[in-house]
């Protein structure tokens, strides 16, 4: 009898660490959260969420510890990764266009985000207050909301191709 309930055990956390969860986020793209890590792939851009429809991995956003989005994803939707409050690393290949509003906000662990050369766009309260390093590797900067960057009351480095430090000045100082 110990030993078929030390073998339940076994087999319940064994079931736990191997957590595994999947589904759609986009016309062509796809999601799967496995062991902590969600990663989006496919091709196109994912889904606006609101605050009345939450993006599908919403009830699992306290266990997601880092963001992976693979080559062919082109934007990152409104309100999709809010709220992950553990997630410390993001993923975002080149190709990704457009972050739009709410995306990251409430990742309070998240302390630093490199946004590929192909962003040109950023919606209004994108990024966590807890943001302490931004690299954007485009030349030339992003449109941006006036509430991008709302709630920071400190300032923190942005790092920028060496080419472009004043036109990101010109633009944003």
């Amino acid at each position: 009898m110990k030993k078929l309930i030390l073998l339940l055990i076994a087999f319940v956390a064994s079931t736990t660490l191997l957590f595994a969860a999947s589904g759609t986020c986009g016309a062509n793209l796809t999601w799967n959260l496995t062991n902590g890590v969600l990663t989006i792939s496919g091709t196109g851009a994912m889904d606006n969420y609101s605050a009345d429809t939450n993006p599908p991995w919403y009830s699992e956003r306290k266990t997601i510890l880092s963001i992976v989005l693979e080559a062919g994803v082109t934007s990152i939707g409104q309100r999709t990764f809010g709220g992950c409050s553990a997630v410390t690393s993001v993923t975002i290949p080149e190709g990704v266009t457009l972050i739009d509003s709410y995306a990251f906000r409430g990742c309070s662990l998240l302390k630093s985000i490199t946004l590929p050369s192909t962003t040109n766009r950023l919606g209004g309260y994108v990024f966590p207050t807890s943001l302490e390093k931004l690299y954007c590797l485009a030349v030339t900067p992003p449109t941006i909301y006036s509430v991008t960057f709302y709630g920071f009351y400190s300032s923190f480095p942005v790092y920028v191709p060496a080419q472009s430090v004043d036109y990101y000045k010109s633009n944003y100082v």
